[in-house]
């Protein structure tokens, strides 16, 4: 299975990229594909790689909806990683509070087989979610309904 193109890869960025860089991307890419800037042949794809830009920008260009975008990203990674390895069920009864000192959150701590710890959101919602270990190769699904 390939690896989807994601609206960095439609710019031409990193997923690192700053504000700055995604904006003159974009800039850049708009310029060079805009339907009125091709000839008659060109333009009905130039027209959907317009379309295209335009929707990165729009969602790759304010940090919330990036931010959204981003976390979609980490979970449909972890998804292909946990149907390729699986992934492991914790409840919340497996796992600890603890107060972050730096931030004064509280958060979710689970100590991972590898004896790292998985920090966990602190998630008001009902569902899972996947979260990884960054200390070894486990993917973990944190059960909020349980």
């Amino acid at each position: 299975m390939g690896v989807a193109e994601t609206l960095y890869d439609v710019l031409g960025v990193l997923q690192e990229a700053s504000h700055s860089e995604i904006k003159a991307a974009f800039h850049k890419l708009a310029r060079q594909s805009h339907p009125d800037k091709q000839n008659s042949l060109r333009q009905t794809t130039a027209n959907l790689d317009f379309k295209r830009i335009q929707l990165a920008w729009e969602t790759l260009g304010t940090a919330e909806k990036r931010q959204e975008y981003d976390d979609n990203l980490q979970q449909e990674e972890l998804q292909e990683r946990s149907r390729t390895h699986g992934a492991i069920d914790i409840a919340m009864d497996e796992v600890e509070e603890a107060l972050d000192e730096e931030t004064n959150e509280t958060m979710l701590v689970y100590d991972c087989r590898c004896g790292e710890e998985v920090f966990l959101p602190v998630k008001q919602a009902t569902g899972s979610l996947l979260v990884d270990c960054e200390g070894c190769c486990f993917v973990y699904r944190i059960n909020y309904d349980e």
